[in-house]
């Protein structure tokens, strides 16, 4: 997790110059949940604020003096994740029963299909085990108290932000007790349904900036009440996030700008200055809020969320690397310095590292694997702090005779790209800015890699839904985005494959090839084409077909045997050619060598089934839908039929939207419906 240069700043200044901190606020340095200081009990607390539509880097933006507080005085992640699909109903559903909308049944805002009983608000969870404690919901998004709210002692909804802020801060001022508090805000997702979800868009930061001082009131009645004279300790844990971000003026896709949310914890157990690793989930909030009430959730409640607060001081971030050189393997993760650490190696205990160390350096020993080797390397952590998560990472290692290889990582930018042999060449002036980089401007995913996980750090991309917009390539115009590779050697090879991870994402209703072609010759002159992926709606050559239609996910492996072996200079280059404000290719983990992926071992574990006949007796569908409009071979929209290509029309009734516009989601988007004028 990075933290803006305002938050680092933010940071830096808390810990030089505050003498009253808000953790003072809160008590946390007194004694533990439960334990008693001269006799007065302490009890722990729960105030949960939810602020409606609120992407992290507009928080970063935004001038939030109260939001700030928390996030320097507690811990902070702006790497959280919503569920899908990024709707109001199903997130809030989740952020309130600690439950995926698999089991809440909520899948839109209008709530049809909802298992509250099965699934129910934290509320009730926490009534089960402690009866006794009072609890309250103010919210201005009514549905929320209608259909999610349950055992609330004090329910309201239709409220504006400003009374949720008053209605919280009379009760905090009030002699009565309080145990669990949650709070919904909902002008900053208003605010970008009109002037769009941006750091860039003003009405938007001022919604955000006037909600921090709705939380500011709330913070101001608590700080009060903890300084009153009422004959108790009270800890308090203050958990601030949202249901979901946002894209244009909308949401409910599955974009990072819509799916990436933030967690602050302040109070409690929580070290000041702390992050929030291992990115939770939005259904790991009601989990956390109980964590700290002292209630284990019961297997018989069957949450998917778990408690943030177990997390500190576990090391974070494992990462590997192999140098295909050396034949060694580092692998490096950040280290909190609490306990010694285990690596383990398929499944096998490996060595033991002290405790602040923060890398491992190992030499595999590959006799026995054919092929690409798997290496599957464990960190565990010992003593007290068994309770940490176990991180993994996975290195796959060529046994074969390796030409080249690349992972991108030893390069900081564009410059030392091209010094080290990759060449981006502009060919016929394209229009739009899309060429090929390391920097990723867009932020976009890595690519998948053989395991289906995303890769881990540096890639390169060309962009062209960054990069296109207003000016894109006409089609038939030659226009082209390429990245050559360095030479590499190729005598003595009578095999020669390429092997990369690869996310190709071709808009549907976009322009676009991704070509992959070799060279032999000094100057590149002459290309030959090894792969070929093209948009579904092409309407240029090199037209789709049924071989070629549509983008490529994973790990992909072209043989280059027959234009390189032997062959004394060898370089291939990726093409993104005539994007047309089309999606964008990126690209990891380079190698070639003469490893033929194809050739499989000797073991056969599944028979190969090409569904002639229909899906077999023995295969299973599993699932909440399993009638006729679940999996099948009748392909019933014809996405494949000969002449189809590019020509689908998916017919939906009115009232259905998308969750992001056709021309960003494609034909591939999931439908929902919500009346006309109501929050998405």
């Amino acid at each position: 997790m990075r933290l803006s240069l305002r938050w680092t700043l933010l940071l830096a200044i808390t810990f030089l110059f505050s003498s009253i901190t808000f953790s003072q606020r809160l008590d946390r340095g007194g004694p533990p949940t439960g334990q008693a200081q001269s006799g007065i009990e302490v009890r722990p607390k729960v105030l949960l604020i939810g602020i409606d539509g609120l992407r992290p880097d507009s928080l970063a933006v935004a001038a939030t003096p109260h939001l700030d507080g928390l996030i320097c005085e507690g811990a902070f992640t702006a790497e959280a994740r919503a569920v899908i699909p990024t709707s109001s109903g199903p997130n809030w559903s989740s952020m309130l029963t600690g439950v995926q909308p698999a089991k809440h049944g909520v899948f839109d805002n209008s709530f049809s299909g909802s298992n509250y009983d099965t699934y129910p608000h934290f509320f009730t969870r926490i009534k089960e085990v402690k009866p006794a404690l009072f609890t309250a919901s103010f919210v201005h998004w009514t549905p929320i108290q209608t259909q999610i709210v349950s055992d609330a002692d004090l329910n309201l909804g239709n409220l504006s932000d400003a009374g949720v802020a008053a209605q919280a801060a009379n009760l905090l001022a009030s002699p009565a007790p309080v145990d669990v508090i949650f709070l919904h805000f909902d002008d900053v997702d208003g605010a970008g349904h009109s002037f769009g979800f941006s750091p860039t868009s003003p009405n938007y930061l001022a919604a955000i900036e006037t909600t921090d001082t709705h939380v500011g009131t709330v913070l101001d009645a608590l700080e009060l009440r903890l300084g009153g004279s009422r004959g108790r300790q009270e800890d308090w844990l203050v958990l601030v996030s949202t249901d979901h971000g946002g894209i244009g003026t909308t949401h409910g896709g599955t974009s990072l700008q819509e799916r990436t949310i933030f967690l602050i914890a302040s109070g409690g157990s929580v070290p000041v200055g702390g992050e929030i690793h291992l990115p939770p989930d939005i259904h790991d909030i009601p989990v956390t809020a109980m964590d700290h009430m002292g209630i284990e959730p019961l297997a018989a409640w069957d949450l998917d969320g778990v408690s943030v607060l177990g997390t500190f001081g576990c090391p974070v971030g494992l990462a590997s690397r192999h140098d295909a050189s050396t034949g060694e393997v580092t692998l490096t993760w950040e280290s909190q310095g609490r306990t010694a650490h285990l690596i383990v190696l398929n499944g096998e205990p490996l060595d033991a590292v002290d405790p602040g160390a923060s890398s491992y350096t190992h030499n595999p020993d590959l006799g026995g694997f054919e092929g690409h080797a798997i290496l599957r390397y464990e960190l565990r952590t010992l003593g007290s702090g068994s309770d940490c998560p176990v991180l993994e990472t996975t290195v796959l290692v060529s046994t074969g005779d390796v030409r080249l290889a690349e992972d991108f990582e030893d390069y900081a930018d564009d410059v030392a790209l091209g010094t080290a042999g990759w060449g981006a060449l502009d060919v016929g002036a394209p229009l739009e800015s899309s060429t090929w980089t390391i920097e990723n401007p867009g932020s976009r995913p890595n690519p998948p890699g053989f395991d289906g996980r995303p890769s881990q750090g540096r890639f390169v991309l060309s962009d062209s839904d960054l990069g296109g917009g207003a000016t894109p390539n006409p089609p038939g115009s030659g226009m082209s985005h390429d990245l050559w590779s360095p030479s590499f050697d190729c005598t003595g090879m009578a095999r020669v494959w390429l092997h990369l991870d690869c996310n190709a994402q071709l808009n549907n209703n976009g322009e676009a090839v991704f070509d992959i072609d070799v060279s032999t010759d000094v100057f590149g002159l002459v290309w030959n084409n090894v792969f070929r992926r093209v948009a579904p709606a092409r309407s240029a050559p090199p037209f789709p077909d049924n071989a070629n239609a549509d983008g490529y996910f994973g790990r992909l492996h072209v043989d280059l045997t027959s234009f390189a072996a032997g062959q004394p200079q060898v370089r291939f280059r990726l093409r993104h050619f005539e994007p047309n404000w089309d999606w964008w290719v990126g690209v990891d983990n380079v190698l070639v060598d003469d490893v033929d992926p194809m050739v499989g071992g000797s073991v056969e574990l599944l028979v190969t089934e090409g569904f002639d006949v229909g899906i077999p007796a023995s295969w299973t569908l599993v699932g909440l839908n399993t009638g006729t409009e679940t999996w099948h071979t009748s392909d019933k929209g014809q996405r494949y039929s000969a002449g189809a290509i590019g020509q689908q029309i998916l017919d939906f009734p009115p009232a259905t939207r998308w969750f992001s516009s056709p021309e960003r989601l494609g034909i591939g988007g999931i439908p929902f419906t919500t009346p006309a004028g109501e929050k998405g």
